[in-house]
């Protein structure tokens, strides 16, 4: 029931009205999200980031309580996967303290925490007017994870490369 609940909240995405930002949450908070939700779930089909997988979830949900097995298959993905893997292949603390190893009560956003980061190094730095959003360096970390040097430098040219790698050595040396 409990996974039926966060892959519901998943396909559903953000609820803005609540501050909800789907699966970016906790998976204790999507449940809870459901449950607050639990009556219009069927009503609020429309607004889903990703409807037809959201009512085919909830169907799941509703038959799961009935006692009807359905071969509902609940999707889950990794967490910046390919950071994820070399940090457990290597023993990165760090690395895998950003991809949600280490505790698993936090549900840490790599690429956030990066982008974070990054912007702070450009600032410490006095590189002024750059603010990098969070598509790009998540753009350039996936790809980066999984080896790719032309990515990384189609995003941030010569002139920030090297921020960006300083601080994905940072967080996950690991890794990379």
């Amino acid at each position: 029931i409990e996974y039926l609940c966060i892959d519901i909240a998943n396909n559903f995405g953000d609820d803005k009205a609540v501050g909800f930002r789907g699966d970016k949450e906790l998976f204790e908070d999507r449940i809870q999200w459901v449950k607050n939700n639990y009556s219009v779930l069927e009503q609020r089909m429309e607004e889903a980031d990703e409807k037809y997988l959201y009512i085919k979830a909830v169907m799941a949900l509703r038959n799961a309580e009935k006692g009807i097995a359905d071969g509902h298959l609940v999707a889950l993905d990794a967490s910046c996967s390919g950071i994820q893997i070399m940090s457990a292949i290597t023993g990165c603390k760090r690395g895998g303290e950003i991809t949600g190893q280490i505790d698993p009560d936090k549900r840490p956003d790599a690429y956030t925490i990066i982008t974070d980061s990054m912007n702070s190094l450009l600032v410490r730095n006095m590189i002024q007017g750059v603010l990098i959003p969070r598509t790009d360096a998540k753009d350039a970390v996936m790809t980066a994870g999984y080896g790719s040097k032309a990515k990384p430098k189609e995003i941030f040219g010569e002139h920030l490369l090297d921020f960006f790698y300083e601080t994905c050595h940072l967080h996950a040396p690991g890794a990379f």
